[in-house]
């Protein structure tokens, strides 16, 4: 299992599968509570022919997927580990309200993995993130002191 993206609310998935005949070859897991909404192909292709501009809409939000797929593979081949992890806390503390703290949606190990790393590198890159005062970190809480400064190391 590999984990590809995390969706927040408002994210969508599965949308080659409603303009291709092809099954989305990926799954979803809900971690916190959540609703969940499903839309047949047979009911969304007549809104998109019929309506030019949620079918301008769509396409701009599938663009905006296509990029930010684009920035996590340079992200992952070309950053150090440190300037992945600045990367993706950002990530969450855009996605989460832009609040100073969050709570990591996966364990260590697999937040590893999704950053190509190893769960022990993590854990020394965290180490010293928290050295440099720009965050806190306990068990999976995180919160963001200098976001500046987190900022600047992710580039």
């Amino acid at each position: 299992e590999k984990i590809v993206r995390f969706l927040f609310p408002g994210d969508f998935f599965g949308q080659f599968a409603l303009l291709q005949e092809k099954k989305h070859d990926a799954h979803a897991e809900v971690l916190d509570a959540a609703t969940v909404c499903i839309i047949h192909k047979q009911d969304f292709l007549p809104i998109i022919e019929n309506n030019s501009k949620m079918a301008y809409s769509f396409v701009i939000a599938i663009s905006e997927l296509l990029h930010q797929a684009e920035e996590w593979i340079s992200t992952i081949s070309l950053l150090e580990t440190e300037q992945r992890l600045a990367k993706l806390l950002l990530l969450f503390h855009e996605k989460n309200g832009s609040l100073p703290s969050f709570t990591l949606p996966v364990p260590k190990k697999e937040l590893a993995a999704l950053l190509g790393t190893t769960p022990e590198t993590l854990s020394r890159k965290l180490a010293s993130l928290e050295k440099q005062g720009l965050i806190s970190f306990m068990r999976k809480n995180v919160t963001i002191h200098d976001l500046a400064g987190l900022k600047a190391i992710s580039y």
